[in-house]
């Protein structure tokens, strides 16, 4: 698979029509206007206008057309007359196979066209309404409904040729001209600084003209016009030109080889193969291959421990081993060009695709860390070639990148034999590593079964024995793979909009690339018209595509797809599920294995895109052309639309729009339904692939640099999703206003349940995989160990880490593999939140496929590990606090994985707890506040791991005066409500109980300040209050206590004569209350349980400071601050 690229330029609009059953034409949306200025014949509006003719040569650096600008310009004018003028596409190429091999003929188009006066933006401006329901164009009175401009396009008929120069063919077959505006004279430079004359007197003089070069790159050729009417322009073309002295079969370049330590080769398969089609033909397959030996070969190029690395899916061999091999390539090297001039950077190759981000954020080669290993890398390529059927001898040309995978498996096994060969030669005893990115896993997985199965049936070790100790597939489609249904639908409505014909690129792309039998034999969802009925629904037979062999309950989807996994299950050693046995399988999964939408991809707001939902819509693009009319005085500029188009993922079952293309007056929609019970393909968990970012990019006529080095996985080993379509849908767009309105770049391509090759695949692929998918007691893939992450990482992409474990893997010996590495669930690790001291508990994973290496431990003071037990252990509580135990997960490679759990040991700690005002109008009181000066509500914060409390108990202490209602509270309530009527130092404790019992009484104090008055008012002689006066204060050595004349307390004496003592001394009965001081801590210093009142006692024994006095008669309290010096 690779990256579906529209290379066609445009921005296409949204609107909200809807599928027609009857769709309209330009010419029926036009049939009440008159079309009497409609001369040419040609309508422009009558197709997409890609080409956007409006503006060539007539616009500054948009006068310069190349074969495909021509192709496309000419099947527009086509198309535009209604198949009237000129010749189609596929008439052109005919015409074109019947020149001899380097010879270039000149395409020379002349005409005038017709465009529609309609000003979407300025409607009243204009010359034509549209109305939306009738789907019809009226004319404004007064108005032209047309207006007339010319075109004139010139190419070579070639996008490229090599030699040491050109031959140009001037010939009046080539001439595309219509009666307005004849060319008079013609004159041509082709860069040589040699005028020629082309046209003479309105005739074309029949010649080739030889034209040598001796450098690469374009070849601009510049063109003078004189028109009938001698008005004149200049325009100009230009073709890619490759120097070369001598034209043979295309190779790898021996100037890639040219260091001592690399060596090309190819290699022809023994066993033929014979596709799945009637006339598929019998072939042996051809691959190239490049060997880069180790740093340790010290130039004798001696395969001693040989590594092969495979290339994936890549269609037309757009991606050479190296940027030199593209250079040196005629048509790779046009398709990478910049300023006329290859450019290398252009060109993604298989080395460039090593390439990733160390640790430090550097970039690095896995090629150059496996060398410095000691590995020798061959790198092997599928390239396109001819070869002949071995039954008939007719010559076929073999698309050896989207070729059928069994029929590459065949060539790799002359490749392994080769390699077993030359090793022996040497003496080498050791075994060879082999690594199939994408669908490179599947051709090395049927070419490992293949040799076995051989090697059991003819007892043959030394041919069939294929000598891998390790097979490593990276992101491998062992249960298919995704393109976006909506995007393959999209594509197709592209190729409806633009065909003229059976062979034009649109439909070249759709019917020949995406349905090669590479792509075939892996699409899970493939779209197709459904038969017998309209572009809007689908083939339902096609989509949900599964095998009974991979696990399922049907046989169904494309034929292709269902044939291919079929012989992939049947294929090697009896039981084997089609997987080698004599190797160590491995696997990397680009996928999450949590069951994430989350990518590694950056998004615009700093964060990282994930995966659109079910039906959301992922693509939608406008695009526009300016049009500037030429008048005798001054002109008019106006935009017109070009076209709209969308794109959505599907559907979760309902049968809703995937794709729409729309351009006035036509709507072509797509639905379809998705009955697929592993859920969206588009958006399960898998390594992720930028098909609507690539459908953005090409028609906005930009590259992203999401393709290259945004994402953190930024790189790759031979990843088959670079450059797929490219230019092959239109091949040019010169649109000049393109809006992208919607765009989530990333679709899943390989989901993880299908990289892993999920032995219980039919279920939900949302499902999370991060548990050891290899252990013994539910083994859940065919694969010895895998490395995989959290979140969705780039298909086949390699960071720090998954390199490391891949190339640890590689060094192991045979028969040893590291333990699978994965996003361990720590929500399966089951331990307390609270321990008692002395108790010993087990903690640990629910069961051993949790987790793959035995969990190592690291744990508070106040804790010990008292035993282990593989993937639990038991742990002994010490002493209360805090505690915590850190799991660590090290399979010997990498960062380790480790998660720590906190746990509390003991009763509750309340030494760190403090108080904190809360807001009194939201507090739940218990007493009504009015009657009291103030409400003071406080929370008790900072107990510790108060979660675990179960009840607060709180007490009042004996200095505090104020009413309050801690000790009226239940449970954990950590809440209370003081209620004073003087200011004081409040004071009270609190304690708290969890499951192990209480905690120690812990005091807090609060400043009440909120009220006019203090508890206790003091004179110079003492204090007096409602019932006693207390002097002297401060004292010193003694302290009397008497009562006020007029006591608000009632008092009674078993002893009295006359009655109450007053102020005056005057004393009549004797009356007795209980003291009490204590002290600001609440510590009792002195009770006197009889106090006669008038009478003194003594605090000379007493410390300096202020103490709390409680007076107390028959039940009743006063309390008071007392200062003693």
């Amino acid at each position: 698979m690779k990256r579906i690229l529209l290379s066609i330029g445009i921005g296409l609009s949204l609107c909200n029509a809807t599928a027609q059953n009857q769709e309209k034409t330009l010419d029926d949306a036009l049939v009440t206007v008159n079309q009497a200025s409609v001369t040419s014949g040609i309508i422009y509006e009558r197709v997409v206008q890609f080409a956007n003719l409006y503006n060539f040569n007539r616009e500054p650096d948009f006068d310069t057309a190349d074969y495909t600008y021509f192709k496309q310009a000419l099947s527009e004018m086509h198309r535009a007359s209604n198949e009237v003028l000129f010749i189609n596409r596929s008439a052109l190429d005919s015409l074109m196979q019947q020149e001899t091999n380097h010879v270039v003929p000149l395409g020379i188009l002349n005409t005038d066209f017709q465009l529609l006066n309609y000003r979407f933006e300025e409607v009243q401006q204009g010359g034509l309404t549209y109305d939306e329901n009738t789907q019809e164009f009226s004319q404004i009175s007064g108005q032209p409904p047309f207006y007339t401009l010319h075109a004139t396009v010139i190419a070579p008929l070639h996008k490229a040729i090599a030699g040491t120069g050109i031959t140009y063919k001037i010939d009046p077959t080539y001439l595309f001209q219509n009666q307005q505006q004849p060319i008079k004279t013609l004159t041509a430079d082709f860069g040589d600084g040699v005028p020629r004359n082309l046209i003479n007197n309105y005739n074309l003089q029949t010649q080739q003209i030889q034209v040598n070069y001796n450098t690469d790159g374009d070849k601009i050729a510049t063109y003078q016009i004189i028109y009938e009417d001698n008005t004149s322009i200049t325009t100009k073309s230009s073709i890619y030109f490759k120097y070369q002295t001598q034209i043979g079969p295309k190779t790898l370049s021996p100037f890639c080889a040219g260091d001592t330590y690399k060596e090309n080769g190819r290699i022809i398969a023994d066993i033929p193969f014979t596709g799945y089609e009637v006339n598929d033909p019998t072939i042996l397959a051809e691959i190239d291959y490049r060997i880069y030996y180790s740093e340790n070969d010290a130039g004798n190029n001696q395969l001693d421990h040989p590594i092969i690395i495979l290339d994936g899916f890549d269609p037309g061999d757009k991606r050479k081993i190296e940027d030199c091999d593209c250079g040196q390539d005629l048509d790779c090297a046009a398709a990478n060009k910049e300023n006329g001039q290859f450019n290398p950077n252009l060109h993604n190759s298989m080395y460039d695709f090593q390439d990733y981000l160390n640790r430090d954020g550097f970039q690095e080669n896995a090629l150059t860390t496996l060398r410095a290993e000691g590995f020798d890398v061959i790198m092997v390529n599928h390239p396109t070639y001819d070869t002949a059927d071995i039954n008939t001898g007719e010559m076929f040309t073999i698309d050896g990148g989207a070729y059928y995978i069994e029929s590459n498996a065949m060539a790799l096994i002359k490749l392994l034999q080769e390699t077993k060969s030359r090793m022996a030669s040497t003496g080498s005893t050791a075994q060879i590593k082999l690594v199939g990115p994408s669908m490179g896993g599947q051709i090395s997985r049927y070419a490992l079964a293949y040799m076995e199965a051989m090697e059991e049936q003819t007892q043959d070790s030394d041919t069939w024995d294929h000598n891998v100790s390790h097979w490593v597939s990276i992101d491998s489609p062992h249960l298919g793979a995704n393109i976006p249904l909506g995007d393959q639908a999209l594509i197709f409505l592209i190729k409806e909009m633009l065909s003229d014909d059976d062979n034009d690129a649109a439909e070249d792309f759709y019917d020949k690339q995406l349905s090669s039998p590479a792509a075939k034999q892996q699409l899970i969802e493939f779209h197709r018209q459904a038969p017998g009925q309209s572009h809007h629904h689908v083939d339902q037979n096609l989509l949900n595509a599964q095998t009974l062999l991979q696990g399922f309950s049907q046989d169904r989807g494309n034929s292709s797809f269902t044939e291919h996994y079929n012989n992939q299950a049947i294929n090697g050693l009896p039981n084997s599920n089609g997987f080698p046995t004599k190797s160590k399988n491995l696997a990397i999964i680009n996928g999450s294995l949590t069951g994430s939408r989350l990518s590694t991809l950056p998004n615009e707001d700093g964060g990282f895109y994930s995966y659109a939902a079910d039906g959301e819509k992922v693509l939608g693009v406008k695009s526009f052309a300016r049009v500037r009319i030429n008048l005798p005085l001054g002109n008019i500029v106006f935009r017109t639309h070009i076209a709209t188009l969308d794109s959505h993922f599907m559907s979760s079952g309902a049968n809703e729009r995937v794709a729409k293309f729309y351009k006035i007056p036509t709507t072509k929609t797509v639905i379809a339904p998705n009955n697929n019970q592993r859920g969206t393909m588009d958006n399960v968990p898998g390594g992720w692939f930028l098909a609507q970012q690539e459908i953005a990019d090409a028609v906005t006529g930009t590259r992203s640099l999401h393709l290259t080095s945004d994402a953190t996985d930024s790189g790759t080993v031979a990843t088959d999703v670079i450059g797929w379509i490219h230019d092959d849908i239109i091949g040019i767009s010169a649109t000049d206003d393109t809006q992208v309105r919607t765009l989530n770049p990333i679709n899943s391509f390989i989901p993880s349940f299908s990289a892993i090759a999920h032995l219980n695949p039919d279920q939900n692929w949302n499902n999370p995989l991060n548990f050891d998918l290899t252990c013994g007691s539910n083994r859940l893939t065919p694969f010895d160990s895998y490395y995989g992450e959290s979140v969705n990482t780039r298909h086949t992409s390699f960071n720090q880490n998954s390199i490391d474990w891949l190339i640890e893997s590689l060094k192991l010996p045979s028969g040893q593999v590291l333990p699978p590495q994965f996003p361990v669930n720590i929500s399966s690790f089951s331990s307390p939140s609270t321990m008692c001291v002395g108790d010993i508990v087990t903690m640990g994973f629910e069961d051993e496929c949790k987790v793959a290496v035995q969990p190592t431990y690291v744990v508070s003071d106040n804790l010990a590990i008292i035993s282990r037990n593989g993937y639990s252990a038991q742990f002994e509580a010490l002493e209360n606090g805090p505690a915590f135990v850190q799991v660590i997960l090290d399979n010997g490679v990498g960062p380790s994985q480790s998660f720590s759990r906190q746990l509390y040991i003991g009763t509750p700690n309340l030494d760190n707890a403090f108080l904190s005002e809360i807001n009194s109008n939201n507090f739940l009181s218990i007493y009504p506040a009015s009657g009291f000066c103030d409400l003071v509500a406080l929370r008790i914060n900072g107990i510790e791991r108060y979660d675990l409390v179960e009840e607060i108990e709180m007490q009042k202490l004996p200095t505090s005066i104020a009413y309050w209602d801690g000790s009226q509270r239940t449970g954990r309530d950590n809440t209370l409500g003081i209620y004073p009527d003087c200011n004081e130092l409040f004071r009270f404790q609190v304690r708290a109980r969890n499951a192990c019992g209480w905690s120690e009484w812990v005091e807090f104090v609060t400043d009440l300040d909120g009220c006019s008055n203090d508890c206790s008012t003091t004179n110079p002689s003492g204090i007096v209050s409602n019932n006693f006066v207390i002097s002297p204060v401060p004292a010193s050595t003694i302290i009397a206590v008497d009562m006020v004349q007029n006591p608000e307390w009632t008092f009674y004496s078993r002893s009295c004569s006359d009655g109450i003592t007053d102020l005056g001394g005057n004393s009549h009965c004797t009356y007795f209350v209980s003291l009490q001081l204590y002290d600001f801590s609440g510590n009792q210093v002195l009770n006197i349980t009889r106090h006669e009142l008038g009478t003194s006692f003594d605090v000379s024994h007493l410390t300096t400071g202020t103490y709390v006095m409680h007076i107390t008669h028959l039940g009743q309290t006063e309390v008071h601050q007392v200062p003693i010096n």
